[in-house]
């Protein structure tokens, strides 16, 4: 495709110059959010010590509007299916995300025997 390209280019008295050539990650992979099933987008962001809601609402498709705010996961009593919250809900509900790592420092550390020890009993 590059070569019928530039060939043209030069047909018509142009340089080779004038044009950049890329390729998309999906040339290299096939793996992306879609397959993966996840995504991870920001919601929220302190800005000179205040929390600020971040989020998308195009005015072309309201199915692309995001959460917006600080959310935590929760756990639905009666799926058992995840559900993200407004943070507001934290004094009745159980967060399921844990601090790992903030500001230089290691929080809520889980050892491999812990991990292997969850994996038999099956638990999420």
């Amino acid at each position: 495709m590059i070569r019928a390209i530039l060939t043209l280019m030069h047909l018509k008295g142009y340089s080779a110059d004038n044009v950049a050539f890329g390729q998309g990650g999906a040339l290299l992979q096939q793996v992306n959010r879609d397959t993966s099933e996840f995504a991870m987008k920001c919601s929220a962001a302190m800005i000179k010590g205040k929390w600020v809601e971040v989020y998308k609402d195009p005015i072309t498709s309201s199915m692309k509007k995001s959460k917006k705010g600080r959310l935590m996961l929760t756990i639905d009593n009666k799926s058992g299916k995840f559900v993200t919250r407004p943070l507001e809900f934290r004094e009745a509900l159980e967060d399921q995300l844990k601090t790992r790592y903030m500001d230089g420092h290691l929080y809520n550390q889980t050892t491999f025997a812990q991990v292997r020890a969850k994996a038999k009993e099956g638990v999420r």
